[in-house]
């Protein structure tokens, strides 16, 4: 039987670790021989792999400089050692970050299949990119996705490329799908925005300030998702009545639960994303919430103007004001948009993505029927 190996370096720059693990645990459930590989240092493993046969390579994780690179060598070195062990099975490989160089090489020397998940991390150095890149591009026989966005504007040219969404936590999903289910109506009244970007800017202020004079019976709540390079001066200084201004919380549910309306009020580049914004969309999204977006920001990809949100060209806020408007003030409108965009996010669910990387593994020779589903 062919077995279907799972490989995820533990580095600390990874927000999500154990990328598509559902799929293991669902591939394991149906009796396909799925293992684990982990590299870095030691931890528990998320209980939706609990039972799954594992093997760690313990590998430092803390340097800095020269003393890191040598550390990333002798890791990679390793991992590449280790997976010569499989020369006589029947394999396929998964690795979560195209840092997995020592893997990329080891399955290219067994002349087995790498499927590999481009990872949108910033590299310690220019120099670790462009070998990552380069050994990718030699070693595996498809590279995936998160979005469309990624593969275009960064993408590894000469090898196959599938976009698989990520799915959101499986216990996220269900909290939400259980909210929806529970709301008989929605009531419009007060209309409540959730306004967001990846880093405050005096664009972002302006704009948002516009939003709040503009919509005074209108709450809004804006959230901006990396502390680290705002100026909560400017913060503070703005006091607008109907205004709440925070970091993105942790723990979001609870707002979109109150929210009506979900407004990406900048553009920012591909590097720039930290990965709580990248899901807020998709979050709001699970929660029916349509979605109102420029033109280049990253929400754009999953919204058809008209059907589940609008997308409004660059910079035009007085359009971006009017739909706004328009949705708090027709309920037949809203409530189709909102239907839509709750449409929209059963296509990644983990379910989804669970099969599509199954058709990846298995090039569509095996039926996976996931009946036994996970219950973390």
């Amino acid at each position: 039987m062919q077995k279907t190996i799972f490989i995820y370096p533990l580095d600390e720059r990874l927000h999500e670790r154990f990328v598509y693990a559902q799929t293991a645990r669902r591939l394991f459930n149906e009796g396909v021989a799925v293992e684990i590989i982990t590299i870095g240092t030691r931890e528990n493993m998320p209980p939706l792999l609990n039972g799954i046969p594992h093997h760690h390579l313990d590998a430092p994780s803390h340097f800095r400089g020269a003393s890191a690179r040598i550390a990333y060598l002798k890791t990679q070195f390793r991992l590449y050692r280790f997976l010569l062990r499989y020369e006589k099975e029947e394999a396929i490989f998964f690795a979560n970050s195209l840092l997995s160089t020592g893997a990329g090489l080891a399955i290219k020397k067994l002349n087995k299949r790498l499927l590999l998940q481009y990872d949108e991390g910033r590299y310690q150095s220019s120099l670790l990119e462009r070998v990552s890149r380069w050994v990718a591009g030699k070693t595996a026989a498809r590279v995936i996705y998160r979005t469309h966005r990624v593969q275009q504007e960064r993408g590894i040219h000469n090898t196959l490329a599938s976009i698989i969404y990520t799915p959101l936590p499986n216990r996220f999903s269900k909290e939400a799908q259980r909210f929806c289910t529970a709301q008989e109506a929605i009531n419009l009244s007060p209309f409540q925005l959730l306004v967001t970007c990846q880093a405050w800017s005096p664009i972002v202020e302006e704009q948002l300030t516009k939003i709040a004079l503009a919509c005074p019976s209108f709450q809004l709540t804006a959230w901006y998702f990396s502390p680290n390079d705002t100026d909560t001066t400017s913060v503070n200084d703005l006091s607008i009545q109907n205004l709440r201004i925070a970091p993105a919380p942790n723990d979001r549910a609870a707002v979109y639960e109150q929210t009506h309306l979900y407004i990406e009020l900048d553009e920012p580049k591909i590097d720039q994303l930290s990965q709580p914004y990248t899901h807020s969309v998709r979050e709001a999204m699970e929660y029916s919430i349509p979605i109102l977006a420029y033109s280049n920001s990253l929400g754009q990809e999953w919204i058809k103007s008209g059907i589940n949100g609008y997308v409004i060209a660059s910079g035009q806020s007085d359009e971006l004001i009017s739909k706004i408007k328009l949705l708090a003030h027709s309920e037949l409108l809203y409530n189709r948009l909102s239907a839509n965009s709750l449409d929209t996010a059963n296509g990644w669910r983990g379910q989804v993505a669970c099969k599509e990387l199954a058709n990846l593994f298995f090039e569509g020779k095996m039926k996976c029927t996931f009946r036994t589903g996970i219950n973390v």
